[in-house]
């Protein structure tokens, strides 16, 4: 049996999306790619955010910052 890779679809604000394009550019140049994908950014932080204790509890805390704004 094979297993597939979940895909998502997010939506985001204007200007977060264009940072992150521009932050994309900037790694990209620093590692001596092309590009770097909206896929490589999000695996790179998915296994990030589930490996390091600390930026996990910045994350919820952002997100309980959010939902009480």
């Amino acid at each position: 049996m094979t297993t597939r890779p979940a895909a998502y679809t997010v939506r985001v604000d204007q200007h977060l999306n264009a940072a992150l394009k521009h932050w994309a550019a900037e790694a990209a140049e620093t590692l001596g790619v092309s590009r770097v994908s909206t896929q490589d950014l999000t695996t790179a932080l998915y296994t990030q955010l589930l490996t390091d204790p600390a930026l996990s509890e910045a994350v919820v805390d952002r997100i309980a910052d959010t939902r009480t704004a």
